[in-house]
């Protein structure tokens, strides 16, 4: 598919097809993540992230060196 960049204000945009956005499941006001690469544009959902798969390996404790007497005027 080939699309022309259109200057919108003081910004240049490209518009997508319904049939595409159909497709990606993407709808207005959705967030999206663009990257640049070399001679492409990418643009992509943003990965999800849920609790479980944040703290998977995480066999807990804390670490030393942040739970030690205060050094400065920080209040506890």
């Amino acid at each position: 598919m080939y699309t022309k960049v259109q200057s919108w204000g003081g910004s240049q945009g490209i518009r997508l097809p319904k049939k595409m956005i159909d497709m990606l499941e993407i709808q207005v006001n959705d967030s999206v993540e663009i990257i640049a690469e070399k001679n492409r544009i990418i643009i992509q959902k943003p990965k999800k992230y849920d609790l479980k798969t944040l703290f998977d390996g995480y066999k807990g404790g804390k670490p030393e060196e942040f739970w030690d007497e205060p050094q400065g005027r920080e209040e506890l």
